[in-house]
C-alpha cells in the first residue's frame, strides 16, 4: 500500500490489474456455464433424439414389412408377390437390426425403459427367427403355407412388437422432456450466476475507476490551481502538497518554481529601478557629450574647407606641370621623329648613289656595244660594196645600223655625263644630311634633358598633390567620424531616454506579480548596495577623439555587469538548474 501511494504507475497497475483479473474470472465463469449447457444439450441429442429416431425407424420398417406381407398374401397375383417376399424380408431384417443397434444397449437408459428395451430385444429376436422360418415356408409350401404360418406365428408378434415400440417411444419422450427441463434449469442457474458475477465485476470496476480518478484528479486540481495563481501574478500563495507520488513531485517542482520565480521577479524589480536611475545619469552625460561633439565637428568642418582650397591650388600647379611635361615629351618625340627621317634620307641618298654608279657602269657597257656594232656595220658595208649590185640592199641596212650605233654612242656619252654629275650632287647631299642628323641628335639630347627636368617637377607636384589630398581626406574622415560620433551620441541619448521609459514600463509590468514580504525584503536587501560607480566613467569616455569613438560610447554600459553577476551567481545557478 505504501508503494501504491508513492507511484502513479502502481495505482494504475493495481486498478487495471484488478479489472483484468475480474474480467478473466467472468470469462472463465461464462465458459464454464456454456460448457455445462453444451453438455446437457449434447446428452439430450445423443440419448433422446438419436434413440427416438432409431426406435421410430425400426418400428416403421417392421410395420412396412408387415403391410407388404399382408398385401402380398391378399393380392390376386399371390404367386408373383409372395415370390418377392424373401428378398424384401432379408433387406428389412438387416435394416431393422442396424437401426435397433443404434439404440440398444447404449441408449436403453435404466429402470422401466431398460426393462422394456430388453423385452423388445427378445421379441425382435423371436420375430427375426419367425421371419426366417416364414421365408423357408414360402420356399417349401408356397402361398397357402405362408399365409397359414403368418396367421399363426407372425400376426400377433408384429402387433405386440409395435406396442413395445410405442412404449419405448413414450419412455424416450418422457426422458427428453426431463432432460430438457434439466438443461433449462442449468441455463437459468448459469444466467443468474453470470448476471450476479458480472454485476459484481462492474461494481468493483466502477469503484476502482472512481478511486483512480480521485487519486489522479486531486493532485491535478491542486497543480492547476497553483499554475493559475502564478498565471494571475500571485506568487505569494504556497502549495499544500500531501502527495508522495509523481504528482507530489510535480507539485513540489511547481512550488520550487514559484519560490524562485518570486525571487527572480523581486530582483528584476530592484534591478529595473536601479537601471532606471543609472540610465537617467547616462542620458544627461550623453546630451552633454553630444553638444561637445557637435562643436568639434564644426571646427573640423572649417579645417576641411581650408584644406580643400589648398588642395585645389596645388592640384592646379600639378596640372600645369603635367602639361609642360606633356609638351616636352611631344617636342622630344618630334625631334626623334626628325632624326629618324634624316637617317632615312641619308640611307635613301646612299641607295641613290649606289644606283647611279651601277647606271654609269651599264651606260659604259652600252657605249662599248655601240662601238662594236659600228665596227660590224662598217665591215658589212665593205662586204656589200664587194658584192656589187647584189649587196646593195644589205649595204643600206648596214648603213642604217651604223647610224643607230653612232646615235646610241652619243646618247650613252650624254647620259654618262648626267649620271656622273648626279652622283656628285647626291654625295654632296648625303654629307649635308649627315651633318643635319648630327645636329638633330644634339637637339634631341637637349630636349630629353629638358623633358626630364619637367617630369621631375611634375612628379614633385603630383606627390605634393597626393600628400595634400591625403591630409584633406584624413581631415574629411575625421569630420565624418566626428559627425558620426555626434549622431551616435544623439542616438545613445535617445536610446537612454527610451531605456528609461522601458525601465519604467518594466517596473509597471513586474508590479503585476504579488510577492510575499519575505521575498520582497530579500530583494531589497540584495539591491541596496550601490552598483552604478561605473556610470561617470561611461559618460567621460566618449570624449576621446579618433576612429574608436563610436565603439567607446557603447563599451562602458555593461561595466556594472561583472559585480552584479558575482553577487547573483548562486541564485542564477539555481534558476538555470530549474
Amino acid at each position: 500500500m505504501l508503494n501504491v501511494r508513492k507511484s502513479v504507475r502502481a495505482k494504475l497497475g493495481l486498478g487495471l490489474g484488478l479489472t483484468f483479473v475480474l474480467v478473466a474470472a467472468l470469462v472463465a465463469v461464462s465458459v464454464g456455464a456454456i460448457t455445462l449447457v453444451n453438455r446437457a444439450t449434447t446428452e439430450i441429442y445423443r440419448s433422446n433424439i438419436v434413440g427416438g429416431k432409431a426406435i421410430a425407424r425400426s418400428q416403421a420398417l417392421l410395420s412396412g414389412l408387415n403391410g407388404d406381407i399382408k398385401i402380398a398374401l391378399n393380392s390376386s397375383a399371390q404367386s408373383a408377390n409372395v415370390h418377392d417376399l424373401p428378398k424384401e424380408i432379408t433387406r428389412v431384417r438387416q435394416r431393422v437390426n442396424a437401426a435397433w443397434a443404434q439404440y440398444y444397449p447404449a441408449l436403453a437408459g435404466a429402470g422401466d425403459e431398460a426393462r422394456a428395451a430388453k423385452k423388445t430385444q427378445a421379441e425382435l429376436k423371436q420375430i427375426d427367427a419367425a421371419l426366417g422360418r416364414f421365408v423357408d415356408t414360402i420356399k417349401d409350401q408356397g402361398t397357402l403355407g405362408a399365409a397359414t404360418f403368418y396367421g399363426m406365428s407372425l400376426r400377433q408378434p408384429f402387433e405386440q412388437l409395435n406396442d413395445e415400440f410405442d412404449t419405448l417411444a413414450g419412455y424416450q419422450s418422457k426422458a427428453g422432456a426431463k432432460a430438457f427441463a434439466e438443461e433449462q434449469h442449468i441455463a437459468h442457474l448459469a444466467r443468474l450466476g453470470l448476471m450476479g458475477f458480472g454485476g459484481a465485476v462492474l461494481l468493483v470496476t466502477l469503484l476502482s475507476m472512481i478511486w483512480l480518478v480521485r487519486m489522479i484528479m486531486r493532485p491535478l486540481a491542486a497543480a492547476r490551481g497553483a499554475v493559475e495563481a502564478i498565471a494571475d501574478g500571485n506568487l505569494s500563495a504556497t502549495i499544500n502538497n500531501p502527495y508522495r507520488d509523481e504528482f507530489g513531485a510535480m507539485l513540489g517542482a511547481i512550488e520550487v518554481m514559484r519560490e524562485r520565480l518570486a525571487r527572480v521577479v523581486a530582483r528584476v524589480r530592484g534591478h529595473a529601478e536601479s537601471v532606471s536611475g543609472g540610465v537617467g545619469e547616462i542620458a544627461s552625460g550623453n546630451e552633454e557629450l553630444s553638444t561637445r561633439t557637435q562643436q568639434q565637428a564644426a571646427s573640423l568642418e572649417e579645417t576641411a574647407a581650408s584644406m580643400e582650397q589648398m588642395t585645389s591650388t596645388v592640384r592646379q600647379n600639378a596640372d600645369n606641370a603635367a602639361q609642360a611635361d606633356q609638351l616636352a615629351r611631344t617636342v622630344r618625340d618630334q625631334a626623334r621623329s626628325g632624326a629618324d627621317i634624316v637617317g632615312q634620307a641619308v640611307a635613301s641618298m646612299q641607295a641613290i648613289d649606289e644606283v647611279s654608279r651601277r647606271i654609269a657602269e651599264n651606260i659604259s657597257l652600252i657605249d662599248d656595244i655601240a662601238f662594236q656594232t659600228n665596227l660590224l656595220a662598217l665591215n658589212a658595208s665593205v662586204e656589200a660594196a664587194r658584192a656589187g649590185e647584189q649587196g646593195r640592199g644589205f649595204a643600206v641596212v648596214a648603213t642604217e645600223v651604223r647610224n643607230l650605233a653612232t646615235r646610241s654612242a652619243a646618247a650613252a656619252k650624254e647620259i654618262n655625263a648626267l649620271v656622273t654629275d648626279s652622283t656628285a650632287k647626291v654625295a654632296e647631299g648625303s654629307r649635308d644630311v649627315g651633318r643635319s642628323g648630327e645636329t638633330l641628335q644634339q637637339i634631341t639630347g637637349s630636349i630629353n634633358q629638358v623633358s626630364d627636368v619637367v617630369a621631375e617637377i611634375a612628379a614633385a607636384s603630383k606627390e605634393q598633390t597626393g600628400g595634400i589630398e591625403q591630409v584633406n581626406q584624413a581631415v574629411t574622415q575625421m569630420d565624418g567620424m566626428t559627425q558620426q560620433n555626434a549622431a551616435l551620441v544623439e542616438e545613445s541619448a535617445a536610446a537612454s531616454r527610451s531605456l528609461t521609459e522601458q525601465a519604467r514600463e518594466l517596473i509597471a509590468e513586474v508590479a503585476f506579480f504579488r510577492l510575499d514580504n519575505e521575498a520582497e525584503s530579500a530583494a531589497v536587501a540584495h539591491d541596496n548596495a550601490p552598483k552604478r560607480a561605473s556610470v561617470p566613467i561611461a559618460v567621460a569616455q566618449p570624449t576621446l577623439a579618433g576612429d574608436d569613438a563610436p565603439a567607446e560610447t557603447k563599451r562602458p554600459a555593461p561595466a556594472a555587469e561583472p559585480r552584479r553577476k558575482e553577487a547573483d551567481e548562486p541564485d542564477d545557478a539555481d534558476w538555470a538548474t530549474f
